[in-house]
């Protein structure tokens, strides 16, 4: 039952003009641009119960798809929110009154039809019965202002009854002021409860796009306090294993001096392999060339770096941090959590062999007071 817009030449306003003058709904089919979903809205149309409908009613039916230049021009004159969706006009009352639904079954489409046309049926007699009593009483005026020799000719008359033809027609005209009183009011409160619900629904549509807002916003900040969480697991297990990796280095100390005392090199590799833990041994922990230092900022950031475990001082990392870690403070100290140490100026010219230093994680934090320590004193002989 839908009309092409070929007719029309793609423009509303003839269209709108059209059901204007046969005073008739303007209903428009907005198709969703989805192929699937457009396939859906007009075959809702093919419904037996929305033919009779349309039929009884013969509005003028109109299907734009939405996102067309058609479609962008029908929204600029009468707005709806979303595709797919049943515009219903009322062009009697210059596009005043229109409604928006979203039908998902023939029922529903035929029922929002049947109102509509209930309601612009209602609007149109409560109109002709205004025009008709304006016309009533305008015919009344002109016949009392033009009256004189009528009237006195009737009162001449011995049979005549002057007030009988006035009385009946004053009362007739009561009568229909009366029931257009009573439509006009009726029309009224049709229209006050449908901008009730027009603010209900709206009110409604505001109510769940906040709380949409609201859900997004409080998943940002599940996601946001997950991976601050991951960060501080991963710095505790990182700690963990620097412990681990010192209760090593001190396992193997001991084992290598014992091998020393006792001058017995047999039982110090057997002590040194006994201590090795989750398959690293005291020899590789020992003879790594290079080992990677990890230097902790206190804005929470990390820098990490390779040195050479036998020519590297203390007082060369203090000078790499300073030459390429800009957020490190100006005036900063070594720290190792674990076991807690702070590398001052008697620890400068020792290596990180000499200190027993695998893989740590040093944590830079401010110096109270005084100038940086190490400042100004040789180059770093790092290799990053």
């Amino acid at each position: 039952p839908l009309v092409a817009m070929v007719e029309w030449l793609n423009d509303v306003g003839p269209a709108v003009q059209q059901a204007k003058r046969s005073g008739k709904l303007f209903v428009v089919q907005v198709l969703s641009s989805d192929a699937t979903a457009a396939a859906e809205s007009l075959a809702l149309w093919e419904d037996e119960q929305v033919k009779v409908v349309v039929q009884e009613l013969g509005p003028v039916l109109v299907q734009v798809t939405d996102g067309t230049p058609l479609a962008a021009q029908f929204k600029s004159i009468f707005p709806y929110q979303r595709a797919p969706a049943v515009v219903v006009v009322d062009a009697s009352s210059g596009g005043s009154r229109r409604w928006a639904y979203d039908v998902s079954s023939p029922q529903a489409l035929a029922a929002v039809l049947k109102e509509e046309g209930g309601k612009a049926a209602a609007l149109r007699t409560a109109a002709v019965l205004m025009a008709t009593m304006s016309r009533a009483a305008a015919a009344a005026q002109t016949e009392a202002d033009a009256g004189g020799a009528p009237a006195a000719a009737a009162a001449d008359a011995p049979d005549a009854n002057p007030g009988t033809a006035s009385s009946l027609q004053q009362q007739n005209s009561e009568q229909r002021a009366k029931e257009l009183q009573a439509k006009m009011r009726e029309a009224e409160a049709r229209k006050r409860f449908e901008e009730e619900e027009d603010r209900r629904i709206a009110e409604i549509k505001r109510r769940q796009e906040g709380q949409s807002l609201l859900e997004a916003k409080q998943k940002r900040a599940e996601e946001k306090a997950k991976r601050i969480a991951d960060e501080i697991a991963k710095e505790k297990r990182e700690a963990a294993q620097q412990r681990e990796a010192v209760k090593r280095q001190i396992e193997m100390d001991k084992a290598e001096r014992l091998a020393r005392q006792n001058k017995k090199p047999a039982a110090a590799a057997a002590a040194a392999a006994a201590a090795s833990v989750g398959g690293m041994t005291a020899t590789s922990a020992v003879d790594d060339a290079v080992t990677k230092v990890a230097f902790k900022m206190p804005d929470g950031s990390t820098h990490k770096a390779e040195f050479d475990t036998e020519k590297t001082r203390i007082l060369d990392l203090y000078n790499h941090v300073r030459s390429n870690v800009p957020q490190a403070p100006k005036d900063f100290q070594l720290m190792l959590r674990y076991p807690p140490t702070t590398f001052g100026p008697p620890t400068f010219e020792q290596t990180l062999r000499q200190l027993q230093l695998v893989r740590p994680q040093l944590i830079v934090t401010p110096k109270p007071g005084g100038e940086a320590a190490g400042n100004g004193r040789g180059s770093s002989s790092s290799s990053s």
